[in-house]
Formats: C-alpha cells, sequence, structure tokens
C-alpha cells in the first residue's frame, strides 16, 4: 500500500474533521486512488462511508458514490419522531447545516451553495 499523501490528510481533518484514519480506511482509499477496486466490510458506523466520500473529492471528474446504508436509514426512521421533536423545540439549531460535503463544494465555489444550505 502505498503513503497518502498529506492533501488526503488535509481533507480528512479539514472535511471531516478527523485527525487519523481508522483501521482499514487508508487501505481502501489508496486502492481507490489507484484506481482499483476496493471493497470496504467494516461494521456499521466504522467509517466505510469515509472511504469513498473522501477518494471521490481527490479522483479527477465526476464520481459517483453508492452507499446501501440500510441499516443507518431504519435508525434514522427510528429516531425521526424524537428529532422532530427535538427540532421543533430548537428550531435554529440545524439552519444552515450543511455536510462536510456540501461544505467542501461550495469552498471550491460552486455556483449551486446558495440552494445547498437550506
Amino acid at each position: 500500500m502505498k503513503l497518502l499523501d498529506t492533501s488526503i490528510h488535509s481533507t480528512l481533518k479539514n472535511v471531516f474533521g478527523f485527525d487519523v484514519f481508522r483501521q482499514g480506511q487508508a487501505a481502501a482509499i489508496s486502492k481507490i486512488l489507484d484506481g482499483k477496486s476496493a471493497l470496504a466490510v467494516f461494521p456499521t458506523g466504522s467509517g466505510k462511508s469515509l472511504c469513498y466520500q473522501l477518494s471521490a473529492l481527490h479522483l479527477n471528474g465526476l464520481s459517483l458514490v453508492v452507499s446501501p446504508l440500510i441499516a443507518l436509514m431504519k435508525d434514522q426512521i427510528v429516531a425521526w419522531p424524537d428529532l422532530r421533536k427535538r427540532a421543533a423545540k430548537e428550531p435554529n439549531r440545524t439552519r444552515g447545516y450543511q455536510s462536510p460535503l456540501v461544505k467542501w463544494w461550495c469552498a471550491r465555489g460552486s455556483n449551486t451553495c446558495s440552494n445547498a444550505s437550506g
């Protein structure tokens, strides 16, 4: 596995807010950036999506990341009633929220950002 350059670590820190990769992430990202296929089989919540999202930010052209996070979707559906109640109590808490990828895209000067922030 080749060493990931400093721009990858910078993206990890500045876009995603992490200082270090979790076990297996660097290997998967390295494969993807080398143009090879990668299958990341990690437990739920251990950072599979970051492997593909971070890689996509460093590849030329369009990258389509398809991630069927069924377990997380189920968790979100179960938590939805509680989240709605909390949001009603704190309406300003989520106003203007942007995911790390949206923030990164906007920082690059995308003209779609005015619509992305809600």
